[in-house]
């Protein structure tokens, strides 16, 4: 990552959809579900590290910021060189966004490749 993230708290809560500005900085307890949850992908972002472990983040959302949270995801992943390690059960979404794939049906762990997931070689 290499550069500091000490005041990138509001610019990447805003492709989440949480706030634009800081005078829209509401306390947690008046957050939705959703909101909420993605405050705390955003929190686990902003840390300086260069792997990021991820359990069901998008569960709970709906479809449109499922679709956000993993775009930031891989942004960061593509453009920042972040690791993105994520447990997800949606194989749709895992296709859609994951250069790479580890099925893991009890109690074996398959490589998959996200090509085999959508016909493609």
């Amino acid at each position: 990552m290499g550069q500091s993230r000490e005041g990138f708290t509001i610019p990447l809560l805003a492709p989440f959809g949480i706030c634009r500005e800081p005078s829209t900085l509401r306390k947690v307890g008046e957050l939705s579900g959703g909101e909420r949850q993605r405050v705390m992908i955003a929190r686990a972002l902003v840390q300086e590290t260069g792997v990021v472990l991820l359990d069901e983040p998008t569960s709970n959302l709906d479809i449109c910021h499922q679709m956000g949270v993993m775009e930031v995801l891989r942004s960061l992943a593509e453009e920042e060189g972040l690791a993105v390690v994520i447990a997800l059960h949606d194989l749709n979404l895992a296709a859609t966004y994951c250069r790479r794939l580890m099925v893991l049906p009890a109690p074996y762990m398959v490589p998959v490749r996200p090509g085999h997931l959508r016909g493609g070689a």
